[in-house]
């Protein structure tokens, strides 16, 4: 065998390597877990969910309550998860900082809303905003930086190649789409003054399961 055949050879066994470890870590990883659960669990609409079942529901997001705003876009938003990342090789980061924050919300399908309980939440968030130090304006990378200063020593150990950084966040955002896998409770009693049918669809909650945790996710609405 040739040098060149022997050297495709073991970079392509080097890659499949890496897919199957890359592969192994994703089944492992608590979000990995939570994702192969959620694609097991039952779909079903807000109304129809089994007392203390875990269920999948799939709709809005509204808010329930003071909004969050993701840190470098000012996104309104029920959750976000922003990180600072440093560049491997071309086009690769290693990410050296995250920071998420989650507040209850409500999902909403045909047929009614529920609110999620994010205390034990894992959410699984589409980053889909980027920003390269070295391509962003002087006020946008000032006010990128801020972030860092308000992260304590931890961001700025980071400053120190501040230009080679890049920023990367993700947001569920008000109408977004979202799948949320947790347990449903239903409070039967009623508000005083407020009939039964009115008050139902706003009583549902969804909260994390007696081992694991909640499920949301804004890329995952499989059937």
């Amino acid at each position: 065998m040739s040098s060149l055949a022997l050297w495709l050879l073991s970079a392509g066994l080097a890659t499949l390597s890496a897919t199957a470890a890359s592969s192994v870590r994703e089944r492992v990883s608590a979000r990995g877990r939570a994702r192969s659960a959620a694609r097991r669990a039952r779909r079903c609409f807000i109304q129809q969910a089994p007392e203390q079942g875990l269920v999948r529901v799939v709709g809005r997001v509204e808010l329930a309550g003071e909004p969050l705003f993701a840190p470098f876009s000012g996104r309104v938003c029920a959750h976000y998860e922003a990180a600072v990342e440093h560049p491997t090789r071309p086009g690769a980061y290693r990410r050296a900082l995250v920071e998420s924050r989650s507040q209850a919300f409500y999902v909403v399908d045909d047929s009614g809303r529920a609110r999620v309980d994010v205390e034990r939440a894992l959410v699984d968030v589409v980053v889909d905003h980027f920003w390269e130090a070295r391509e962003v304006d002087a006020e946008t990378r000032f006010e990128l930086e801020r972030f860092l200063y308000g992260t304590g020593q931890r961001g700025l150990s980071q400053l120190s190649e501040s230009s080679l950084l890049r920023y990367a966040e993700g947001a569920i955002e008000p109408g977004e789409l979202v799948s949320v896998v947790g347990v449903a409770t239903f409070d039967r009693a009623a508000p005083s003054g407020v009939g039964y049918r009115e008050a139902a669809d706003a009583r549902v909650t969804l909260h994390a399961p007696r081992r694991g945790p909640l499920f949301v996710s804004d890329g995952m609405h499989f059937s």
